[in-house]
């Protein structure tokens, strides 16, 4: 769980954390339940926008592709930029 945790991105002072809750057996069950739960709300954000980045991406570049890039608004104004929701780490 430690490895595929990390690979997600997840800070090393919370792996630190659920480490030492593992070594303190099952009296920490829900301190490590809570622990993966705002992980996972966490890197559920990160994925909301990511996928908002890919696929302004993709437009920007469609954009690019077809000539429209000319007549196009501002890019905060157009893609919302300012509305992004705050990734937690």
């Amino acid at each position: 769980m430690i490895v595929c945790l990390r690979h997600s991105g997840v800070p090393v002072d919370v792996l630190q954390t659920y480490a030492k809750l593992l070594e303190q057996g099952d009296a920490t069950l829900t301190k490590r339940r809570e622990l993966l739960a705002d992980q996972l709300e966490v890197l559920l954000n990160k994925r909301h926008n990511l996928d908002r980045s890919i696929n302004r991406l993709e437009h920007k570049i469609a954009l690019y592709d077809s000539g429209e890039i000319r007549a196009r608004k501002s890019y905060f104004e157009e893609y919302q930029i300012l509305d992004d929701q705050k990734e937690t780490l």
